[in-house]
């Protein structure tokens, strides 16, 4: 009997030797794969390793039930938590398993996201209405700028100095080669050269020369005007109109569509009515407009407004107080401002009008030149239709206008430049305001129409090419033109607070 029992023991570990030798180890499984394996095949998915040990595959079930971004179990953290707890802490994933967080380190190309419990890829930082695919060509929106994707966001960027956006390609290319282009004539009263950066540069020739292959001469045919016409009295009468319609046109249909809500009525036909000093005048149609200039006669004259314009102020607060305005800007923070007395204010403007006082008028060249673009896909096109709003602004324009010309300009004898240039440019677009004017010198009010309300004043002047010490002149303009629009400013700035 003793000897049947040691046999039967023998037997059993016999067998149970076998099995270990055959089945392999008990603490994890074998993935049945007799060709064997490497440690590159290594990897952890849906919470289970898998491990290449002796050329055999084994898996392992995570004990957080979570895999690492290194290929193996994520940790599993001795600090303690309850339910699903789950935190972010950077690009760590934190997640509560049986009272333990077990922690993930995120790839490089992933996030950590709380909402799903799980790391995820990263997508573009950026709203949706912004994003952009793979894809996107780069775009010119202005002379010197350019809308790009980056990291799947659309964003905009500026040439470097010297440099021009070419609308073929929308990349930045210099305008010119300073070592093959040659000196030209802009124009008769100009020439054109290329910068050391690429770019080029228009100089004028002044009064009496004009430009001859590339260079500035003596023009012997030139008639120098010793009396100039600028500043003389004049008779015109102009208008330009702008109406609801166009007005409306020019907002986007989201807007547009907005505004009856709003309890907001600009019927079609109603207008806005402002002067036009560029028509046809017999007493300044002697005068010669220098490139990028026109000829015009300014007198007094009011923009006027129809009353649903004028009735605007009053519904400024429904529209602050709006879901629409909430939900784009977030609403308004009035920061101490009294609202009320500022839309009185302006609501007192527009029934008025804005005046301009010119008595007998006065004869100038002058040039209005505004331009605004922005790309289709930023922000402003939730507001504004960009085509129809370059139209208005296109009615202001003078005829022929350039303000990179007229910045230039010569004005005729017995006459100075008053130049202005603003150009601003954003991540939503650009936009480029040039006002320069031609007014009569002198040296005291004797010099000007002081019965017609002229005075010698000091009128500051912001072009580039104006010397530093010539930043300002002193020419013939109306005194009650200053007056007005100093007063309009002071009393604006006495309704918001000021800052420290």
């Amino acid at each position: 009997m003793k000897l049947t029992r040691k046999l039967f023991a023998l037997s059993a570990i016999a067998a149970l030797s076998f099995c270990f030798t055959a089945c392999g180890d008990d603490d994890s499984n074998s993935s049945g794969n007799d060709e064997g394996c490497t440690e590159a095949q290594n990897k952890c998915e849906g919470g289970i390793e898998f491990t290449c040990v002796n050329g055999k595959m084994t898996s392992t079930t995570c004990a957080g039930g979570m895999c690492g971004a290194d290929g193996k179990c994520a940790t599993v953290s001795q600090e303690e938590c309850s339910g699903e707890a789950i935190q972010c802490d950077g690009n760590t994933l934190k997640v509560c398993e049986n009272n333990h967080f077990v922690i993930q380190t995120c790839k490089d190309d992933e996030t950590c996201d709380a909402a799903n419990r799980k790391c995820a890829p990263k997508g573009p930082v950026c709203e949706e209405s912004d994003r952009c695919p793979a894809t996107y060509k780069n775009a010119c929106v202005g002379k010197r700028i350019y809308s790009t994707c980056s990291d799947g966001c659309l964003k905009i960027a500026k040439c470097d100095d010297g440099q021009v956006c070419d609308t073929a390609t929308g990349a930045c290319v210099n305008e010119c080669d300073p070592a093959t282009f040659t000196k030209t004539c802009n124009d008769a009263g100009s020439t054109k050269s290329c910068s050391a950066k690429g770019s080029f540069v228009i100089e004028s020739c002044g009064a009496g020369k004009k430009c001859d292959g590339g260079q500035c001469v003596e023009d012997t045919g030139a008639a120098v005007n010793a009396d100039s016409l600028i500043g003389k009295p004049c008779t015109a009468s102009g208008e330009i109109t702008i109406s609801n319609a166009e007005l409306k046109g020019a907002m986007s249909p989201l807007v547009s569509g907005m505004l009856p809500s709003l309890g907001i009525d600009l019927p079609d036909s109603e207008v806005v009515t402002a002067p036009n000093y560029f028509v046809a005048s017999e007493e300044c149609k002697d005068i010669k407009a220098p490139e990028g200039m026109a000829v015009g006669c300014f007198y007094t004259s009011t923009i006027k407004f129809p009353n649903s314009i004028v009735a605007l102020p009053d519904k400024v607060n429904d529209v602050l107080a709006s879901p629409f305005v909430k939900q784009f800007i977030g609403g308004v923070d009035l920061n101490g401002i009294n609202l009320d007395s500022i839309l009185a204010a302006i609501k007192d403007l527009l029934g008025k009008g804005i005046e301009f006082k010119a008595d007998n008028g006065y004869c100038m060249v002058a040039n209005i030149d505004i331009n605004i673009s922005f790309p289709d896909q930023s922000i402003v096109g939730t507001f504004i239709n960009g085509d129809k709003l370059g139209e208005l602004v296109n009615k202001i324009n003078t005829p022929g206008h350039n303000h990179e010309k007229a910045k230039m300009a010569t004005c005729p004898d017995g006459s100075t430049l008053i130049s202005f240039g603003v150009d601003e440019e954003s991540e939503v677009g650009s936009a480029n305001v040039g006002f320069d004017i031609c007014l009569k010198t002198c040296a005291s009010d004797t010099d000007c129409r002081t019965a017609d309300g002229y005075k010698c004043v000091d009128l500051p002047r912001n072009s580039a090419e104006v010397e530093a010490e010539t930043k300002s002149a002193k020419v013939c303009f109306p005194e009650a033109n200053i007056t007005y629009f100093t007063k309009m400013t002071e009393d604006f700035e006495k309704l918001i607070p000021q800052k420290d």
